[in-house]
């Protein structure tokens, strides 16, 4: 046999082998090795939660800037208004939340607040030097009130106000809710909201919303320009006489920077006089409330909606 031709073989393992086949089998495995790489991360990175883009797929960070803009400056000044507020405070992102706190000068009062979207509220306030409990709320259609002491009855039924200005208190997520709501969506947000003229309130300007459809009470929003918090809330309700009376909300104040998305405190005015003070230690939001926990009990007194 001739002799084989040193340049064209490799030996291997002792066994002559030609070159090329080697130099081709270098090449298959790199690239085979490059396939499998880049399977290999895009599972991985799929795994966990990553989203993997091509850089023909990515738009270029500008562009993905230029294009929010465009989205933001495309709405209008109530939305845009809206927009801001809930990117402060997140609250679009809740469902539902219950309140747990206190009321009263000396706070020796508590309260407990369900509420849940876009207008369910349920309120239980509890007196213990009264030993009574009451409780108060709205299903989307019924506002009602009940109550457990006998001593107090008359009076309490009496009373009705404090029933129409917990509803007040209770739709504490009521801009929100709203603006993402059923109705709003079919029927436009000019069927919820309207945005009112700017007025300066306590030396802070402010972007006024008006709110009505939902609620059986139309209520005006004092929305800080700064922070995009709401500052004040006002509406007009009836005494038991009939009379009209100036109702107020004024929430502890929040800047930018704070955490919590909303105030945990706020005082009651009734014509611009102090009428309560009421403080949250705890609320919890997305529990999950279904909605049969704001039904009317059937010992409880339906509220004359006409009359708000």
């Amino acid at each position: 046999m001739a002799r084989l031709k040193s340049w064209r073989y490799l030996t291997i393992l002792g066994y002559p082998v030609l070159k090329w086949k080697v130099y081709t089998s270098l090449v298959c495995f790199l690239i085979l090795s490059c396939v499998l790489g880049g399977v290999a991360y895009r599972v991985i990175s799929e795994s966990r939660g990553a989203v993997v883009l091509d850089p023909v797929e990515a738009p270029p960070e500008t562009e993905a800037k230029a294009a929010r803009m465009i989205n933001y400056e495309a709405l209008s000044p109530l939305e845009r208004l809206l927009e801001d507020h809930i990117r402060v405070t997140q609250l679009d992102e809740v469902s539902d939340f219950i309140a747990v706190g206190t009321f009263g000068g000396n706070a020796e009062r508590e309260v407990v607040l369900k509420a849940r979207a876009p207008s369910s509220y349920k309120m239980r306030t509890t007196y213990p030097a009264l030993g009574i409990i009451i409780e108060s709320g709205y299903d989307g259609s019924q506002l009602w009130l009940k109550e457990n002491g006998t001593q107090y009855r008359e009076q309490i039924h009496a009373d009705m106000l404090f029933v129409k200005i917990g509803m007040m208190e209770a739709s504490l997520l009521h801009l929100p809710w709203s603006y993402r709501s059923l109705t709003a969506q079919e029927k436009g947000l000019d069927a919820v909201l309207e945005l009112m003229p700017s007025e300066v309130w306590r030396g802070r300007e402010c972007a006024v919303v008006r709110s009505y459809g939902l609620l059986p009470i139309t209520m005006y929003h004092y929305i800080d320009r700064q922070t995009y918090r709401e500052l004040h809330r006002r509406a007009q309700l009836t005494d038991n006489e009939g009379a009209l009376l100036e109702v107020g909300i004024d929430f502890d104040s929040l800047d930018a920077s704070a955490s919590d998305p909303l105030s945990m405190a706020y005082q009651i005015l009734v014509d611009g006089k102090p009428r309560d003070w009421v403080k949250y230690g705890r609320i919890e939001f997305n529990r999950s409330i279904f909605s049969s926990v704001f039904s009317r009990p059937a010992d409880s007194i339906l509220i004359d909606l006409d009359i708000l």
